[in-house]
């Protein structure tokens, strides 16, 4: 077996008796580095749809079906609504992986922030893991930033109302200190 470069990865024997495969030799396992980093691991599975025919001593194979997935480099890597990591390959194929937890706490004005948008949770109850959108938790959306849940115009009528409310407050306080002021001042020349 030689890979796109001619380089050889893999050899093995098949032997025939008479036109058909030995069983014993049936599967031949080609590696290509080491498959715990990055390389990988094949078995070619002859057993079936095989023949031969002789034609000397060496013969070729060629595949007449596929059934595996060409080569392919990582492209893109998504969330799913569901809160599931999805990977997806030059080749056309996406694999999902396991979802990410999303934890419920008891108390969640009791998390203390701790940095770099880490927190601990110095509250009562135990926290409860949940995937995304379940038993009342949000949802995680692949790519997209949290915008703000403050409308500003709401708000900015809200600084309005009290900033009025407390220039009233500060008039009557100040119109408070002259009526005393003119009542010391009465009582003096009494």
């Amino acid at each position: 077996v030689t890979d796109s470069g001619g380089t050889e990865i893999g050899a093995g024997e098949i032997d025939f008796t008479g036109s058909q495969i030995d069983p014993r030799d049936a599967i031949i396992t080609v590696t290509s580095g080491d498959p715990a980093n990055g390389g990988f691991q094949v078995d070619l599975d002859f057993s079936e749809n095989v023949t031969s025919f002789s034609s000397g001593t060496v013969s070729t194979i060629a595949t007449a079906e596929i059934d595996g997935n060409a080569e392919g480099s990582l492209t893109a890597i998504a969330v799913t609504e569901q809160g599931a990591i999805e990977l997806s390959y030059s080749n056309g194929e996406t694999e999902t992986l396991d979802r990410i937890a999303m934890t419920n706490f008891p108390e969640p004005q009791r998390l203390e922030q701790i940095g770099d948008g880490l927190f601990a949770n110095r509250g009562d109850g135990t926290p409860r893991l949940s995937s995304s959108g379940e038993d009342g938790l949000g949802r995680l959306v692949s790519g997209q930033v949290e915008a703000s849940n403050v409308d500003l115009s709401q708000e900015f009528g809200n600084l309005i109302l009290v900033q009025r409310g407390f220039q009233a407050s500060s008039q009557i306080i100040s119109i408070s200190n002259e009526m005393i002021e003119q009542l010391f001042a009465i009582r003096s020349q009494g």
